[in-house]
This record gives structure tokens, C-alpha cells and sequence, in this order.
């Protein structure tokens, strides 16, 4: 009987120590376990909201009759030396011979009151007399639509104006990208005294009606790894943190190519998208 309750009392005292093994385990396990954050590949990107003044190659269509039948609709392209413009008294005429030829226009001179194309290019029937002004005189020129315009025709790129002190960092000969209704790379072509000029070869046919607009400007963009900067370290090699690798510290280097005041953007290499960060 008395060997029956030393035995318990040692099985009791057992269970109690090995449960008091656990319980401190588990206690130190929680309070030396590392905080860490997953690695997430994002990008990054600085930009602008701009309003402006779009500048472009345009070219007068004039017909003497301001009542001219107009062959091609705004946004439709031109080849230098098609008819543009028909006087009101030649167009039944104009219009039978192209039904006789399938469509196929009449030669140069065989119809009189045809006005032909003087160049190739977008035609626009948007007229606000601004189609002349350029940067040479863009603070002091003055508006006037010709008397016999009907219309015109737009070529080339275009060149948005902006007077903002926003963009100081920008640099001629930048690209940056504009986004309006599509997203078309651009070039700066002078950033001087508060005023940013850029250079656009693509998207005319967006801005062909438009002379002020709102757009954004993207300065740059970066793609990489997302670190919070609490995790971020350094010493005479550089940059670098700590991961969590199979249970283990290890010491990671990175290179910063973003950063704000909560986090670091780092190119990945050695730090890849997956791994835990300890901060």
C-alpha cells in the first residue's frame, strides 16, 4: 500500500515537471520567436497630375464656299493630294463620279471646285484658332480662325505644355510616360523657369480635338521587393536583412532602388518574392 502511493506520488510528480518542461518551452519558444513579414514582389511609381495646353502640327483647310461638302470625317486619315473639300455647286457631280468609278477619285483637274489635301495626316473639322500658335510665341498669341477654314489637317506628334513647379526633378531628354485615355511614352523637351514641355510621337489621334486637357505624368516606375524599413540594416558592406531560412537567421544583402518613410524597395536577387523578412 505504501510502495502503491510512492509510486503515484512520483508518476505525479513527473507529469507535473514534464508538463511545467512544456509549458516553459512553449513560453520561451513564443517570446523568442522572430516577427516577420512575407516578401511580396510590387511596383512603384511617381507621378503627376497635370493640366495643360496641347501644341500640334496643323495645317488650315480653306475652301471659299463655308458650306463645303467635307469627304472625310474628324479622326479619319489623309493622303496628301486627295480631295479634302468639295464646293457646294460641284458635289453632284463629284459624288456621280465616284459612284460610276466604285469610289475610285477623280484625277487632278478633271473637276473643278475640288480642294485637294496639301499634305497627309489626321483631318478635324474642330477649329478654335489656336492651330498657329506655337512655343515660340505661346504667351502672347492671339487666336483667329481664317475666314475660309473648313476644317484641318493634323500630322506628326504633339507637345504638351504645363506651367507647374511640381516637376522640378524632371531633366531634358527624360522619358516619362502620359496617360490619358491610353498610356504613350514622351520625352521632355525643356523644363525651364516653371514651365515643362513635352514631346509625344504617339497618341495624336487622343488629343486631335483637345487643347486643354488633364493628364498624368509618370515619372518613373520600379518593380521589387517590398521591405518594411524597420527591417532594413547596415554595415561596411552595405544594405541588408535578416530572413528566417529552415528555422535560422541569415543575413540577406539587398540593394535599395525605392524607399519612402515605412518601406524600401529592393531589387530582387537574394531577397526573392516568398521569403520571410525579420524585422
Amino acid at each position: 500500500m505504501m510502495r502503491g502511493a510512492g509510486y503515484l506520488r512520483f508518476a505525479a510528480a513527473a507529469l507535473f515537471l514534464a508538463l511545467a518542461a512544456y509549458l516553459g518551452a512553449g513560453f520561451l519558444q513564443s517570446a523568442e520567436a522572430p516577427k516577420t513579414v512575407r516578401a511580396q514582389r510590387v511596383t512603384e511609381s511617381s507621378a503627376l497630375c497635370l493640366e495643360g495646353v496641347v501644341l500640334r502640327d496643323e495645317s488650315y483647310v480653306t475652301c471659299s464656299d463655308n458650306d463645303a461638302y467635307l469627304p472625310f470625317r474628324t479622326g479619319e486619315r489623309v493622303r496628301g493630294g486627295e480631295v479634302i473639300a468639295v464646293r457646294r455647286e460641284a458635289e453632284d457631280a463629284y459624288l456621280s463620279l465616284l459612284d460610276e468609278r466604285n469610289g475610285a477619285p477623280p484625277v487632278s483637274g478633271e473637276l473643278r471646285g475640288l480642294i485637294y489635301a496639301p499634305c497627309g495626316g489626321f483631318f478635324s473639322n474642330y477649329l478654335d484658332g489656336f492651330e498657329e500658335m506655337s512655343l515660340d510665341d505661346f504667351d502672347g498669341f492671339t487666336p483667329e480662325i481664317p475666314e475660309n477654314a473648313v476644317g484641318k489637317i493634323v500630322r506628326g506628334g504633339w507637345l504638351f505644355v504645363a506651367d507647374t513647379n511640381e516637376a522640378a526633378s524632371l531633366r531634358r531628354g527624360q522619358t516619362v510616360t502620359l496617360t490619358l485615355l491610353d498610356s504613350y511614352p514622351a520625352q521632355v523637351l525643356s523644363n525651364d523657369n516653371g514651365r515643362l514641355v513635352l514631346r509625344c510621337r504617339e497618341g495624336l489621334c487622343d488629343v486631335l480635338n483637345a487643347r486643354r486637357l488633364t493628364l498624368t505624368v509618370t515619372m518613373s516606375e520600379s518593380s521589387g521587393i517590398k521591405v518594411p524599413a524597420d527591417a532594413v540594416h547596415r554595415d561596411s558592406d552595405g544594405a541588408f536583412v535578416y530572413v528566417l531560412r529552415a528555422g535560422m537567421e541569415e543575413k540577406c544583402p539587398v540593394e535599395i532602388i525605392f524607399q519612402n518613410e515605412d518601406y524600401f524597395l529592393v531589387r530582387e536577387n537574394e531577397l526573392r518574392e516568398g521569403m520571410d523578412i525579420i524585422f
